[in-house]
């Protein structure tokens, strides 16, 4: 008997490593997929996540799997398209067929019309080769060259009839997907009308006022939830819509070159302002700008009254930022994390405060950016410098703020992209002449977004964060992410 249980408990163990290992290695390819796909590398990230999908067997995926495979083909289709590559579109269309699912409206359209182009060239070519053959029996060729000509013309009418074939395939598998959603969402919609139905027989033995009473209040509260489940949706979908839009966006825009001095103008803005930062980068002479200690203000009850009002009237700001990036709590999350760094890293009180309310309307540029900007799938290289734009726009929104606390607002606004080795934007500063908040926000706004769900790319934990920002001391302060790793 002791045996058998053991036994039983091994078995089970071995069918649960089992099952732990494969979810493993489906997440270590849904995350190569991932930055493959951010890499551009569509070959590799289209491999991967056909690896994924399969895991799923007949079930669909999970929606953001489903997203990214969708992000992925897409891409891969134009890729195809621009190369005429028919190899891979042959293989492209084996895949899709067995993967419906991933399809959209979109990618459909798209299949059609490079399905069309593939077939009308092979048409051309099969027209050519039947040309070719004619003339070659005028011509009296030999056997051996009637036989290639004869062989080239079936090729070419056997590739176009393959490529209708394969495409009248994904057609009937993507109906069939697109019928089983709606018999699926059918069928809920025909349960919750049967638990209606029996609640309204089950109330039938009493008097007729109290009948009808319930009938209507369960008809209310029947119209009320679908009302909700579809509001919720609808605001789900277009969140989403919008966060992963404003995301796609900046990952285009970051990928520019920084804006020419000639056309910024923002870097002599900066200047008129350098008397009035609170902080100075120690250590001349190193390869990695530190903080120090200082204190330049005495903080009585005056001055941080004066800053709780100012904190008030960002936060109001910070709200409007969010909502236009779609990034919800943002402003609060990055300026709570510089606020925690600055006291950990011992800037004082005073200094402390001012990052906290600077650090809410970093962003505050966006407001002045043409909203429908941020949602477009293209964008011009004009448009993708007026987004770049943001940070010289968000300088000109802060009059709310007293000036002898602009100077900082200032910094912490045009300089957050920048990087220590030159490469950030708008001005290329490096090193010292990044001013400190502007390295703090850096640091805090990357991290929050690799821990965060953007787009279509991996999210990280926040040991792995860390580690992201420390691979990249081109970029970021070591000081300053040495502070938020003892903070998370």
């Amino acid at each position: 008997m002791n045996k058998k249980i053991v036994s039983a408990l091994l078995l089970l163990c071995l069918i649960c490593s089992a099952v732990f290992a494969q979810n493993a290695l489906t997440d270590r390819y849904l995350k190569a997929a991932s930055d493959q796909y951010a890499n551009r590398n569509n070959a590799k990230a289209f491999e991967h996540i056909n690896f994924v999908l399969k895991q799923y067997n007949d079930k669909t995926p999970p929606q953001n799997v489903v997203l990214l495979a969708q992000a992925i083909y897409a891409d891969c289709l134009s890729e195809i398209k621009a190369t005429n590559d028919k190899f891979r579109f042959t293989e492209f269309q084996a895949n899709l067929k067995e993967f419906p699912y991933v399809a959209d409206d979109n990618l459909s359209r798209e299949l059609r019309i490079v399905t069309a182009q593939f077939i009308a060239q092979a048409e051309e070519a099969e027209r050519q080769a039947r040309e070719a053959l004619a003339n070659s029996e005028n011509r009296n060729d030999s056997p051996a060259m009637k036989e290639i000509l004869e062989a080239t013309e079936r090729a070419e009418r056997n590739s176009a009839a393959a490529m209708r074939a394969l495409y009248e395939d994904f057609t009937r598998a993507y109906d069939a997907n697109q019928q089983n959603q709606r018999e699926e969402q059918e069928a809920a919609n025909n349960r919750l009308l049967n638990t209606v139905r029996e609640s309204l027989e089950a109330s039938s033995s009493e008097t007729a006022a109290q009948s009808n009473k319930l009938l209507i209040i369960l008809i209310v509260i029947a119209v009320l939830f679908i009302v909700a489940i579809i509001a919720v949706i609808i605001s789900v979908n277009m969140s989403r819509k919008q966060q992963q839009m404003f995301a796609q966006t900046l990952r285009v825009v970051s990928e520019l070159q920084r804006i020419p001095y000639e056309e910024s103008g923002s870097l002599k803005l900066a200047n008129m302002y350098a008397g009035m930062r609170n902080i100075e980068a120690a250590g001349e002479g190193t390869n990695r700008p530190r903080l120090q200690q200082f204190e330049q203000h005495e903080v009585n009850d005056e001055l941080r009254a004066e800053l709780r009002d100012l904190a008030a009237e960002c936060e109001a700001k910070g709200q409007q930022i969010d909502k236009v990036t779609g990034r919800k709590n943002n402003s609060k999350n990055v300026a709570e994390l510089v606020f925690k760094i600055a006291q950990k890293m011992n800037l004082g009180e005073y200094t402390s405060m001012l990052y906290f309310c600077a650090s809410m309307v970093y962003d505050i540029g966006f407001l002045a950016i043409d909203p429908t900007l941020l949602e477009k799938e293209k964008l011009t290289e004009e448009e993708k410098y007026q987004i770049r734009g943001h940070v010289k726009a968000g300088v000109e929104q802060i009059d709310f703020v007293p000036e002898k606390f602009r100077g900082v607002f200032i910094e912490a606004i045009l300089m957050h992209h920048e990087n220590l080795d030159g490469s950030g934007y708008p001005d290329g500063l490096q090193g010292d002449a990044i001013p400190p908040v502007a390295r703090i926000i850096h640091v805090v706004e990357s991290f929050i977004a690799q821990i965060s769900k953007r787009n279509y790319r991996g999210i990280f934990d926040k040991e792995t964060a860390i580690q992201e920002l420390r691979s990249h001391p081109d970029r970021y302060d070591g000081a300053i992410i040495d502070a938020l790793d003892t903070l998370i």
